[in-house]
C-alpha cells in the first residue's frame, strides 16, 4: 500500500502541506484547512502531471518503479488527474483576495513554463535544462504563497527562513538526480546532472546541505528554537542521505527517506494538539 502512495506522489502532496503549516507557524500566522487541501491537490497534479509526461515519452520500459507504475497505469492516472483539476477550480475560496488570485495565476504560469520547456526541451534534445531549480522555486513560492501574503510585510529573518526551505528542496531534488543519474540517462529524462556533471552536482549540493544545517542551528540557538529543530533535524537527514549512501541505496530507500524529510513539520502540528 505505502508504494502505491509514494508511486501517486500522495506523501509528496502531504509533505507539502506540511511545510506550509511550519512556515505558517514560523510567520506567525493561520492559514484556512481549504489551503492546505488545494496546495496538496495541486501539488498531487504537478507532479503526476510529470510522471505521465515522462511515462508517455519513454518509449521503453521505464527505469524506475514509479514511471513503471505510471506506464501501466497511465489511463486511470490520467482520469483522476483531469477530475483533480476540476475539483481544484470549485474549491477554490470565492472571498479570495484579488491580489492573492493574481499571484497564484502568476505562479501557475510559471509551472505551465516549466511543463512547456520540458516539451520543448525533448522535441529539440536540449541538454541545458535545469529542472531541479525550476520545481524548487515552484514548491516554495507554492507552499509559502499564502502564509506570506496574509504576514505581509515579512522581516529579513523570514526572508532568510524561506530562503534556507528553498535550498532544502533544491539539495533533496540535486540528491535523487545523483542517486538516479544512469536511469535519467537510459530514460532521456531533463535533469541539471546531464550537463553540469556528478561533480559539479555534488559541491553544490555539500553547500546547499551545510547551509542548512548552518542556518538551522542559529535558528535554533538565537531566533525560534521548535522552528530550528525542525529544520535541523531536516538537514540532519539530508546529510545523512547524502554522506552514507550506501545504508539507503536498496528498495530506493533514499526516496523514501527524501520524501519523509518533507513530513518532519507534522510534529510540529502534533505538539499543537497536545499542547
Amino acid at each position: 500500500m505505502y508504494k502505491i502512495i509514494r508511486h501517486l506522489s500522495i506523501d509528496v502532496a502531504i509533505g507539502a502541506a506540511a511545510m506550509m503549516y511550519l512556515v505558517a507557524g514560523y510567520l506567525g500566522t493561520q492559514v484556512d484547512g481549504v489551503y492546505y487541501f488545494l496546495l496538496s491537490l495541486i501539488t498531487w497534479l504537478i507532479y503526476t502531471t510529470d510522471h505521465l509526461m515522462d511515462a508517455r515519452n519513454i518509449k521503453h520500459e521505464a527505469s524506475t518503479p514509479r514511471h513503471r507504475f505510471h506506464q501501466k497505469y497511465y489511463k486511470p492516472i490520467l482520469t483522476a488527474a483531469i477530475i483533480g483539476l476540476f475539483l481544484f477550480v470549485g474549491l477554490i475560496p470565492r472571498q479570495t483576495a484579488e491580489s492573492l488570485f493574481r499571484l497564484s495565476l502568476g505562479l501557475s504560469g510559471l509551472i505551465l513554463l516549466y511543463f512547456l520547456s520540458l516539451i520543448w526541451a525533448r522535441k529539440t534534445q536540449y541538454r541545458y535544462v535545469f529542472k531541479e531549480l525550476f520545481i524548487a522555486a515552484c514548491y516554495t513560492l507554492g507552499i509559502s504563497l499564502v502564509p506570506v501574503f496574509q504576514s505581509w510585510p515579512i522581516d529579513l529573518n523570514n526572508w532568510l527562513f524561506l530562503l534556507v526551505i528553498f535550498f532544502l528542496a533544491l539539495s533533496n531534488l540535486l540528491l535523487f538526480s545523483v542517486r538516479e543519474f544512469q536511469n535519467d540517462l537510459k530514460d532521456e529524462n531533463p535533469s541539471a546532472i546531464r550537463f553540469m556533471g556528478i561533480q559539479s552536482l555534488t559541491r553544490i549540493l555539500q553547500v546547499l546541505i551545510w547551509v542548512q544545517i548552518i542556518h538551522s542551528l542559529y535558528l535554533f540557538l538565537v531566533d525560534d528554537m521548535m522552528h530550528g529543530l525542525l529544520l535541523l533535524i531536516m538537514g540532519v537527514m539530508m546529510a545523512c542521505l547524502y554522506y552514507f549512501p550506501r545504508y539507503f541505496i536498496k528498495n530506493e530507500a533514499y526516496r523514501v527517506v527524501g520524501d519523509g524529510i518533507f513530513l518532519v513539520p507534522l510534529l510540529l502540528l502534533i505538539s499543537h494538539l497536545f499542547s
